[in-house]
């Protein structure tokens, strides 16, 4: 990614090669870039991967965009059952799920991706359930005043979602009910 495709004010934190699988049988290998604003994947060129080989084709960066999720629209990351394997899901606020593979450390990304998230936005808040990570922004009245109840009532659906889709255990639920159950009228 040449630096003109960057954003007034948005710096590069991390790239990396990785895989993008469309669908099961649709995988696109690429690179994927972490800036201030977004998370991208750009896909190489077939024609170049099919020159290079499979051992060379991995030191050429994507140039062409497949998608890109800003990051203030970064919903959710939890990990997706692919083939016989699981491969880490990104979810938007559009609930467009993109399933990625990373070449690197992907524990090294998550907490790169984390750190950026709550840089450029402290009134995020991301809580970690297993290996489900919930992105939400918190408005600077909820921090300062306590919780409304609709908003208590909203986090209380959220959890009982989580519960219901087996991301959490009946006792997370628990505990999170009985800490919501005072913000409800």
């Amino acid at each position: 990614m040449s630096e003109q495709n960057l954003d007034n004010n948005e710096q590069t934190y991390m790239e990396g090669a990785g895989s993008y699988a469309k669908s099961t049988l649709n995988v696109i290998q690429g690179t994927f870039y972490l800036t201030s604003k977004r998370f991208m994947f750009c896909k190489r060129s077939g024609l170049f991967d099919a020159l290079t080989g499979p051992l060379l084709m991995h030191l050429a960066k994507g140039t062409h965009l497949v998608f890109e999720i800003e990051l203030s629209k970064l919903k959710s990351i939890t990990y997706k059952k692919h083939g016989f394997g699981k491969l880490l899901c990104f979810i938007n606020s559009n609930n467009e799920e993109f399933l990625l593979v990373f070449t690197t450390s992907k524990e090294k990304w998550l907490s790169t991706i984390m750190d950026v998230v709550i840089r450029n936005n402290p009134t995020t808040k991301i809580e970690q359930i297993g290996e489900y990570y919930s992105f939400s922004v918190v408005a600077e009245e909820m921090k300062s005043n306590g919780k409304k109840s609709d908003e208590a009532l909203a986090e209380l659906k959220k959890a009982k979602d989580k519960f219901d889709l087996g991301l959490i255990t009946q006792s997370e639920y628990e505990s999170k009910k009985e800490e919501l159950r005072k913000f409800i009228n």
